[in-house]
């Protein structure tokens, strides 16, 4: 027994509607959703400090050196100090192994059928 084309492709057609109305019907996440009360100034403790006496903190701080700018370890890249190999040396032994400093895989093969 075959199926006519047209009679399949409405139960199917129907089928994804009935899945969207009962996806649209069911409630999503938490029903009881209250959002954050606590923004645009609501609610938000007040402090006892006045801008003028943060900015004031803030340029003290600065002097003294508590606040920086970059990352407090961050040291300039020095090199191997202890290497007595001189730049030339360095281009010949490149020229002897060629391909040793290209990038990627040095056996990337691609891939082959059997």
């Amino acid at each position: 027994m075959e199926i006519p084309m047209k009679i399949l492709t409405t139960s199917v057609i129907l089928s994804f509607a009935l899945i969207g109305a009962a996806h649209a019907a069911t409630p999503l996440g938490d029903p009881n959703n209250v959002p954050f009360q606590g923004v645009n100034g609501k609610d938000r403790p007040q402090s006892s400090v006045t801008r003028a006496q943060v900015r004031a903190d803030s340029k003290d701080a600065k002097a003294a050196g508590w606040m920086t700018v970059s990352e407090p370890n961050n040291m300039t890249f020095t090199g191997d100090q202890k290497s007595t190999t001189t730049r030339e040396q360095v281009k010949a032994e490149v020229r002897a192994t060629p391909g040793a400093t290209s990038f990627g895989d040095p056996n990337n093969m691609p891939f082959q059928a059997r």
